[in-house]
């Protein structure tokens, strides 16, 4: 076996070097690993605990929006409810005989009106959706109506969703005189709907899954046991018995994966207090999915392990260099000088010209051999060097006091050299220099590069600069001093800062450009150019991306007269407020424009002429339905509703609808023609 005394310089250098370097990468890889996997499963935690705050934060500040709104119809419920019983009694007690429609027109269509038989079975309505609606498949809800049917109270409760239709409604109920019967009204989902929106259960946990890689599922229940948003009733044993635990105990329940994590969620809501007519108890179901997190750590680990080979491999390339050309190389060199030397030739030049302990061996024996003395560099050399450096640069003692400076630092400071000579180096870098951070940085390394530092001027003006330390060494390698050298950066400080700022700029002035170029300066909603280039879009992927495509035209009626009667200025205020009442009116994916002048065109992706003529009639009763100007004006409009052919073109759907709408006016206005 090769002992190590007889190895080469070169290859016992590096190997020494790889023994040390190998346990410390190792352990640098270990702890590495484990604190990117901890943060990665606190960051998941943390986007985790934001989502369901936002979900829950959603849900209360939606139903608290209810509560505002529900006190606002009791009285007239309450009328309601005893004009229906007056109609009861007047109809020989016989349900049949009452006319609810009737009933419905005498308060403007707002509410409806409904007759619950002793078996809880809706029998007659005005909402035809909702007959046989059997109220014994809630029996929390069944025994509160029987109670109600029972007894003699009005019980008026706040906004809620209708069961089936899962539409905002709110209720109203009143036992007949009889007791036979429960006499039920309850305020249309469309009324309700000028002034709260219902809570979009899908759309919120579909928005959730998007903004969270860690959730699979979001699902919401009532007390009931119906999945809101998809209108369907849990039918698992195990998740309804889970689900009644929560609403019973109202206390949010975790179920633990086999690693630790929370796979499931179920959180308790309930926003306020009521009777068991009322549904604000909701449990929310969320489903995590950490394996995004556990994919994430993987490669996080795959990129560290290779980054730390490519490092070992180039840090065992570069000492094999470093190795071969300053230790190696210089001593074979060394040794040829050497055996060349003898009395007749003494004239031996060193090429090697290092500090380290080669160099010194070389300058000995080039001393021994007496012909370097022209190598010998004077004082007066070494102090001209010094003043001729461009930047700051002093010589310090190993207590950091200043020992010696060159002459551009005396000229840029404005100090005489008495101010700080033998003073420490704080008084001229104050608070900014740290000796604990140069000393340990040059403990790690021969110099301490790159600190940023401020000098202080004799006139208190201060100086950015980056400063480099670097330890002096006598012959016995213990420090005497350190020297440093520091580069004025104050003017290239200063042109980041204005280019940052010019950035910001630019970037501003561009989103103000783009809002410009696709917004009407008037309504706010798309202008003609930019509607126009949503709907060749649209059209354009018709049947790929959309299964069909439908569009309205709408004109506002005698707009001409609100410019005659009260000036052009409210004139734009209410075409401002039409425009925000289409908008409103329309589906999520939903598009309007202004085509010109009072007229608006509506695009309809996803919606054949019979969906896009329900869309155009809620637009033309929501507009019928505002109040302008403080209410002095009343306002309608009139539209035409055409369908895009694909043997066709967009343009021709266009002049369909144009031609279709000035049909409506002709027909007296206020209508939709299809």
């Amino acid at each position: 076996m090769l002992k190590l005394k007889n190895t080469s310089i070169k290859y016992s250098y590096v190997l020494t070097i790889v023994l040390i370097i190998f346990p410390v990468m190792t352990s640098c890889y270990l702890i590495t690993s484990n604190s990117i996997k901890t943060s990665i499963n606190r960051s998941a935690q943390i986007a985790v605990d934001q989502s369901k705050n936002s979900i829950i934060e959603s849900m209360k500040f939606t139903e608290k929006n209810y509560e505002l709104v529900s006190s606002y119809y009791d009285s007239v419920m309450k009328e309601g409810l005893e004009s229906f019983g007056q109609a009861y009694d007047e109809n020989d007690m016989d349900p049949s005989k009452i006319d609810l429609q009737k009933l419905k027109e005498a308060y403007n269509g707002i509410m409806d009106f409904y007759v619950i038989d002793e078996n809880g079975v809706i029998i007659h309505s005005t909402f035809q959706k909702v007959l046989g609606l059997d109220f014994k498949d809630t029996p929390k809800v069944y025994k509160e109506l029987t109670k109600i049917r029972i007894g003699g109270e009005i019980e008026i409760s706040n906004v809620t969703a209708e069961r089936r239709t899962q539409q905002l409604r709110k209720w109203a109920y009143m036992p007949t005189s009889d007791h036979k019967y429960l006499l039920e009204v309850g305020v249309s989902s469309e009324e309700l709907k000028r002034y709260i929106n219902e809570f979009d259960y899908v759309g919120i946990a579909k928005q959730l899954k998007n903004n969270n890689p860690f959730i699979r599922d979001v699902y919401v229940y009532d007390r009931n046991h119906f999945k809101l948003g998809y209108n369907e009733l849990e039918k698992d044993e195990e998740k309804i018995k889970l689900l009644d635990r929560v609403t019973k105990n109202e206390k949010d329940y975790k179920i633990y994966g086999s690693k630790g994590f929370v796979e499931r969620d179920y959180v308790y809501v309930n926003t306020f207090k009521g009777s068991n007519i009322e549904d604000s108890e909701k449990v929310i179901e969320i489903i995590y999915d950490y394996s995004v997190a556990a994919l994430e750590f993987e490669e996080m680990k795959r990129a560290i392990l290779s980054v730390m080979l490519i490092y070992a491999f180039a840090s065992f390339m570069l000492i094999m260099f470093l190795t071969a050309r300053y230790v190696a190389n210089p001593l074979v060199n060394l040794a040829g000088k050497m055996e060349n030397v003898s009395w007749n030739n003494l004239n031996v030049e060193v090429e090697y010209d290092g500090e380290n302990e080669i160099g010194v061996l070389s300058r000995s024996f080039a001393e021994m051999a007496g012909k370097l003395s022209d190598t010998i560099i004077s004082k007066k050399y070494l102090e001209n060097i010094i003043d001729s450096v461009g930047d700051v640069f002093m010589v310090l003692d190993k207590e950091f006091n200043v020992k010696r400076v060159n002459e551009y630092t005396m000229n840029l400071l404005g100090y005489e050299k008495t101010e700080f000579l033998d003073k420490p180096i704080e008084k001229l870098f104050g608070g900014s220099f740290s000796r604990e951070e140069v000393i340990g940085r040059l403990k790690e390394s021969n110099t301490a590069e790159n600190i940023e530092n401020v000098l202080k001027k004799s006139d208190g003006c201060e100086i950015i600069v980056l400063s480099s330390f670097s330890a002096l060494y006598d012959e016995n390698m213990d420090i005497i001093g350190y020297a440093c050298n520091s580069k004025d950066i104050s003017k290239t400080k200063e042109t980041l800062s204005k280019l940052e700022h010019m950035n910001i700029k630019l970037r501003e002035s561009e989103s103000k450009l783009i809002e410009k170029s696709t917004k009407d300066h008037l309504t706010g909603i798309s202008n003609r150019g930019h509607i126009f280039g949503i709907l060749k879009e649209v059209a354009k992927n018709i049947p790929n991306e959309y299964k069909s495509l439908s569009v309205v035209m709408c004109d506002a009626d005698h707009f001409k007269s609100i410019n005659d009667d009260y000036g052009h200025q409210i004139g734009d205020q209410v075409l401002t407020k039409i425009a925000e009442t289409i908008k409103s009116s329309l589906r999520k994916g939903d598009h309007v424009g202004r085509y010109g002048g009072e007229e608006f065109l509506v695009i309809l992706p996803n919606a054949d002429k019979d969906n896009a003529v329900l869309v155009a009639e809620r637009i033309r009763k929501d507009v019928e339905n505002t109040l302008f100007h403080d209410g002095k004006i009343r306002m309608t409009i009139s539209g035409g509703v055409a369908q895009y052919n694909t043997d066709g073109d967009y343009k021709e759907m266009i002049k369909r609808a144009d031609d279709l709408l000035y049909k409506a006016k002709r027909e007296g206005r206020n209508r939709i023609e299809r």
